[in-house]
């Protein structure tokens, strides 16, 4: 019986590392944007993106700590290969949809109406077409300055480099498939 018990643990192990193995991997697209495959917590399905760290640090809303917004691409594999978009601020922004400004170069900011997730924390695209008109955008432009107003603060602004962004968003096309 022992054996037994033991073969039946061995099988949920070996499918552990095996899915350990193929999700949640994380590669460098080039210096500045990180290719993932993971699964994520909200929806359980396996997500594949690109993401960013900020060039410039923010403070959490106490002004204590000090955070690096994400901004990430995202589609699912096998399931839903259009991709979106979404600024993680890992601090409070707004319990409700909020405009977030998008500057490429020192050109006209562009003023998307984005989505707020349960947590606060993180705004999204709502629509293909804010998802295009933003791809557009950041096509071989080198520099994009997001600007967002936290609910009742002042605005809140951090930069990321898209000098590659064309070719990181090609590989991520690739894998959405």
């Amino acid at each position: 019986m022992i054996a037994h018990m033991h073969a039946r643990l061995r099988i949920p192990a070996v499918v552990s590392v095996i899915l350990a193995m193929s999700i949640g991997v994380t590669t460098s697209a080039d210096e500045f944007w990180s290719m993932d495959s993971a699964i994520d917590d909200n929806s359980g399905e396996v997500v594949a993106s690109m993401r960013q760290e900020s060039r410039e640090s923010i403070l959490d809303e106490s002004g204590k700590n000090t955070l690096y917004p994400v901004f990430e691409f995202r589609c699912m594999p096998g399931r839903d290969s259009s991709v979106r978009f979404q600024i993680d601020w890992q601090r409070f922004i707004s319990s409700f949809n909020t405009e977030v400004g998008f500057r490429v170069d020192g050109q006209k900011t562009l003023w998307l109406k984005l989505g707020v997730d349960s947590s606060n924390k993180i705004t999204r695209s709502k629509s293909r077409t804010d998802v295009g008109n933003l791809v557009q955008l950041l096509s071989n432009a080198t520099t994009v300055e997001l600007e967002v107003a936290p609910y009742a603060e002042a605005s809140i602004f951090v930069s990321f480099d898209i000098s590659t962004f064309t070719s990181a968003q090609g590989t991520l096309i690739e894998r959405c498939k």
